[in-house]
């Protein structure tokens, strides 16, 4: 009897408090296990958000510039600034018109994509007696091929007219996304530019302040799109929850 006393007053207390501490534990153990899973799926969708891309710096791959007097075109010069043709100048004036070409290689490049196209144009004037300080060129875009091609005179559809304000180094920074997907969708590998300028100049002296400096492309490939990323993170979690139950049946 004595013995049966100290039973209930002593050892079952004790297992109660041992299997009550285990089942905290054991509810604890679960809780964390939940917390850990939402952390984790809780930095999977935050990384998903986020519009990580793969951005490039392209530059060209043809350059050249097309003189034009009669017959029409004439001659065409892509020694980049050798001091003894007339490489980059762009002008129309009374007896000889410049066009300026280059070209850039978007073969290997995603799309959709974000695209940039930098630009450095040089004034070679402080003042004009006849125009100004202020000179302008017109930018056209078209298909290339890669290699300098002097029946590209006059060709291209305009993309916008360019004032260089400034005498020296002008750049600018234009956004030709919209281009260069049209182009990627259409199978072309060669994204050309052509500099021109846009009316008659009476003044030849005018037609020797415009001159190409140099260009990049700047792509940026848009990232996978979020439903891929949603279900490999759907995936994981249903994983998950399947191996935690079968863990926490075995035990």
């Amino acid at each position: 009897m004595y013995i049966a006393i100290m039973y209930l007053i002593v050892i079952l207390p004790n297992m109660n408090r041992i299997k009550i501490r285990e089942i905290c534990n054991m509810i604890i153990s679960n809780h964390m296990k939940k917390i850990k899973l939402v952390v984790i799926v809780f930095i999977v969708l935050f990384l998903a958000g986020i519009q990580s891309v793969n951005a490039a710096v392209n530059g060209t791959v043809s350059s050249f510039t097309v003189q034009s007097f009669p017959p029409f075109p004439s001659d065409v010069d892509d020694t980049p600034f050798d001091n003894t043709g007339f490489y980059g100048w762009v002008s129309e004036d009374t007896f000889i018109e410049n066009e300026h070409f280059f070209e850039f290689d978007i073969s290997g490049i995603g799309s959709p994509s974000t695209a940039f196209l930098d630009l450095d144009l040089y004034n070679n004037t402080n003042s004009d007696p006849l125009y100004g300080l202020a000179h302008n060129v017109s930018l056209a875009y078209y298909a290339g091929t890669g290699v300098t091609d002097m029946s590209l005179f006059g060709t291209g559809t305009a993309l916008q007219n360019i004032t260089l304000n400034n005498p020296g180094l002008n750049s600018y920074h234009i956004d030709v996304s919209t281009i260069f997907n049209s182009f990627k969708n259409s199978g072309n590998d060669y994204l050309g530019f052509r500099l021109y300028d846009p009316v008659w100049t009476s003044d030849p002296g005018v037609g020797d302040q415009l001159q190409y400096v140099g260009s990049t492309l700047t792509t940026a490939v848009a990232p996978e799109p979020v439903s891929t990323v949603l279900f490999l993170t759907g995936g994981i979690v249903l994983g998950s929850r399947s191996y935690l139950r079968r863990k926490r049946n075995n035990i």
